[in-house]
């Protein structure tokens, strides 16, 4: 597989519209914005399209690792902030006011944090802290977990948090077209239609899943000299075997009278509003 990035199509207009709500939040002084983005399902896309905003925008980006403290979550801001500058800060104060002045020096840029379900509450408050002071607004790449978290909040902190967020953004499963352009742009053979259509089946809406199945048809294709692969070489050479199409039964008559009297009015409901009228 090739190591390009591409721009998916179901996830772009996404990506676009929380780039543009967080880039309206700017402000110099007052509390910040947050825009959630969270996936529907592992291995989404996420982490690639908040890389490819905060390049696209030259805005800062993080990735919070599972080892995150107050001071690590600090200077790893302050290192995203001041490109080269290294964060080693004796105090948390002294790094915190450094990424304050920074932000404002630089006109609030929107703060781009992913793997946010590493956070504790803590760590969060202390963002919006940094948010609050700067006025840069913050965009959380995160999971349905921590979206719920900041949704149903459930401590004083997080209600401070949930009431800065102005935009709830899901990412969409990948697409049949998502799983095209996979394959026509980073795949190195030729991948047939009805190929790609299997694989996406089995593979679901992550995108890992996906470029693995991709990589797995790739060796396959080189090892029996194929310049191009559909789905007959694929299930030959694999050994594999089409499941076949459940088909649902035939409605019986108690369904389909169910059906045709769906959306009329209980009898006793409609003597009820012809007693009320007539009176």
């Amino acid at each position: 597989m090739k190591s390009d990035t591409v721009v998916l199509y179901s996830a772009a207009p996404v990506m676009a519209k929380a780039a543009k709500r967080a880039d309206a939040s700017r402000r110099q002084n007052g509390s910040c914005e947050i825009v959630l983005v969270s996936s529907l399902v592992s291995g989404c896309g996420v982490t690639t399209f908040g890389r490819q905003i905060a390049t696209l925008h030259d805005w800062p980006f993080i990735s919070c690792n599972c080892e995150m403290t107050v001071r690590a979550l600090l200077n790893l801001l302050y290192e995203a902030i001041v490109r080269g500058g290294v964060g080693n800060f004796y105090q948390n104060f002294e790094c915190f006011n450094a990424i304050v002045r920074e932000l404002r020096d630089l006109g609030a840029p929107p703060l781009i944090i992913d793997d946010c379900f590493r956070l504790s509450p803590r760590l969060i408050d202390v963002l919006r802290d940094c948010g609050d002071a700067s006025g840069a607004p913050l965009i959380f790449l995160c999971t349905r977990e921590l979206r719920h978290t900041l949704v149903a909040p459930k401590s004083c902190s997080m209600e401070a948090v949930t009431s800065r967020v102005v935009a709830d953004i899901e990412l969409p499963k990948l697409s049949i077209r998502d799983a095209q352009l996979f394959a026509s742009e980073l795949a190195e053979v030729e991948i047939d239609a009805r190929l790609i259509g299997h694989i996406f089946k089995t593979a679901g809406g992550s995108a890992r899943s996906l470029l693995r199945a991709y990589t797995q048809v790739e060796e396959v294709a080189a090892a029996a000299g194929l310049d191009r692969i559909g789905l007959a070489e694929w299930l030959s050479l694999t050994g594999q075997t089409l499941q076949p199409e459940r088909i649902a039964p035939p409605a019986t008559k108690t369904i389909a009278k169910a059906a045709s009297d769906e959306g009329k009015e209980p009898i006793n409901q409609a003597a009820i509003k012809g007693a009320v009228k007539a009176a």
